[in-house]
């Protein structure tokens, strides 16, 4: 029986819908889908308008957009229809709710309203700021350009940070000075350098006036002044069909109710990809051409192959290019933190407040070696924290982290330095290997003619038992042999012969050659050398390998 109830009750609804004309007014990110008389209609528009129009103003900022439409839907109120919305909701494609025609705005929406634009489009502010500003807004009342603020009703209400931002942000005689508090605040200032920057009083002088004031309990009604429109002029009516106002009505309904709304769309013929959307085909509603971000999302988590759910996401991107899921999922799909990097650093920039995802960036840099930006991330991350409980918290492991930041540059440096040992190891011992050639090559040349002739290595001279690392200076070219002119560390000067250039072994950076004459400038090498003096030509040695530092 209920079943069959509910069956009715839905068909009802929906014969409903059908019979009645459906009109759209929007003002920006804000849409109003109303039965209603076009007076209401514009009324509910006028109040979320203005609404955003002041907080921007306030705040500084040209305009505030939230990341999601405000998509409100406004009804005559009939027996057996479901009342008015509790709350601003993210449902589908935008945040949406219900309201009556002709009854108020609930201070709860607006307030929610508030949240969702300083969320959305600000940077984080200190948590009493935020709270106080926007009770401080909550409570208005919107006639035309006029914007008239009140107390509000219930006292548990009126605390101290409501109390500071609705005297000082609303009042006539602070609200044009106030946008510097908050452009301060945002830059990581105090609450006393942005109050003694902006109004000229210390954060002490402005609690000691907001105590009196709530002690007196004066707090008279503010006006402020919204943006100058004519709402029979600027909001006009535009239709809409029925089955598409049946598709916004779903998506305020429980998810079972929703999900067959969905299908009666789709039953009666409709390719409608916001239908499919709701019903939960993502595939489906993509394919149609779906302008949804989160619909392309979702429809990428649904693919196993890695290369179409990236180009999903992309798609979700671009229809949404603030939006930071896209980013996150993509950067998920890497295996190695060098390559997720560059994709949870989009992400958080887009999503300055989530304090989660600059943890997550700040671990994803500390394992591709980007120690500085990870700093800056659990920096952001302490900043963004909700609480102070879980400021102090990050604050900690940011600490932790610096301490493992030296080791890991520590043990960075060695392993480096180890690479380079290796890499001039390998050198030598090629070179080695290469003179070994040489000698089987020689040797079995020389033993071709009898197998059991002795082999004899074609190279019997000193080998090196010395070295010496200081500056060349000058390199004197002899008949056939070079002399080099070396200057150690202790000003010592060491003069050695190269007796044959084509056999030195030469490594390290820079140029391999040696010019005739002095160097300029000098060139530092350490030499590996046999000790043999030559009075005539005044060397101590003979070079067997050269490498250039």
């Amino acid at each position: 029986m209920r079943v069959a109830r509910l069956i009715l009750l839905m068909l009802a609804a929906c014969g409903w819908v059908m019979a009645v004309d459906w009109s759209l007014f929007r003002s920006g990110p804000v849409e109003v889908l109303s039965s209603a008389n076009d007076k209401e209609s514009r009324q509910v528009l006028a109040t979320f308008d203005q609404l955003r129009y002041i907080t921007a103003k306030l705040m500084g900022r040209q305009e505030l957009t939230p990341l999601w439409p405000v998509r409100l839907v406004v009804v005559n109120k009939r027996p057996g229809q479901d009342g008015p919305s509790a709350h601003l909701e993210l449902r589908r494609d935008a945040y949406s709710a219900r309201l009556m025609a002709g009854a108020p705005v609930p201070v709860e929406m607006l307030r929610e309203f508030l949240q969702i634009l300083i969320r959305d489009d600000t940077v984080a502010l200190p948590v009493e700021v935020e709270q106080g500003f926007i009770e401080a807004l909550s409570h208005a009342a919107v006639d035309a350009t006029r914007i008239t603020f009140e107390a509000p009703p219930d006292k548990t209400r009126r605390t101290k940070e409501w109390a500071r931002m609705y005297l000082f942000a609303l009042h006539p005689d602070y609200s044009g000075r106030i946008r510097v508090f908050f452009s301060n605040l945002g830059q990581g200032a105090g609450l006393d350098t942005g109050f003694r920057n902006s109004i000229g009083m210390s954060a002490a002088d402005v609690d000691a006036e907001v105590a009196r004031r709530l002690e007196a309990g004066q707090f008279e009604p503010l006006t402020q002044i919204g943006r100058a429109l004519n709402p029979d002029r600027d909001y006009r009516p535009r239709p809409v069909d029925a089955l598409r106002a049946l598709v916004f009505l779903a998506d305020l309904q429980d998810p079972a109710a929703a999900r067959k709304s969905y299908q009666t769309v789709l039953n009666r013929g409709a390719q409608d990809p916001d239908a499919y959307d709701g019903a939960g085909l993502y595939a489906e509603a993509v394919a149609k051409g779906s302008e949804n971000a989160r619909a392309w999302v979702r429809h990428g988590q649904s693919l196993k192959d890695p290369v179409a759910a990236r180009a999903a996401y992309q798609k979700a991107a671009q229809l949404n290019p603030r939006w930071s899921e896209p980013h996150i999922r993509s950067g998920e799909l890497e295996a190695t933190p060098g390559k997720q990097y560059p994709y949870f650093k989009k992400a958080a920039d887009l999503e300055p407040r989530n304090t989660a995802l600059w943890e997550k960036l700040a671990e994803t840099q500390l394992a591709a070696k980007d120690f500085s930006g990870a700093g800056q991330s659990w920096r952001m991350a302490a900043r963004t924290a909700p609480t102070e409980k879980e400021r102090q918290r990050l604050e900690q492991r940011r600490e932790a982290f610096e301490q493992r930041r030296i080791d890991l540059q520590v043990a960075e440096q060695k392993r480096i330095e180890e690479e380079k040992r290796k890499e001039l190891a390998a050198l030598k011992e090629q070179a080695l290997a290469n003179i070994r050639a040489a000698e089987l090559r020689a040797n079995a040349a020389a033993g071709a003619a009898d197998p059991n002739r002795k082999v004899v290595d074609w190279w019997d001279g000193p080998r090196n038992t010395a070295s010496f690392t200081g500056q060349l200076e000058r390199v004197d070219c002899l008949k056939g042999q070079l002399r080099l002119v070396l200057r150690g560390a202790n000003k010592k000067l060491v003069q050695l012969l190269i007796a044959d250039p084509g056999k030195i072994v030469l490594s390290g950076g820079g140029e391999h050659t040696l010019g005739c004459g002095v160097q300029k400038p000098p060139r530092r090498m350490k030499v590996d050398y046999s000790p043999k003096k030559d009075p005539k030509l005044a060397t101590e040695g003979e070079v067997g390998f050269i490498e250039f530092q």
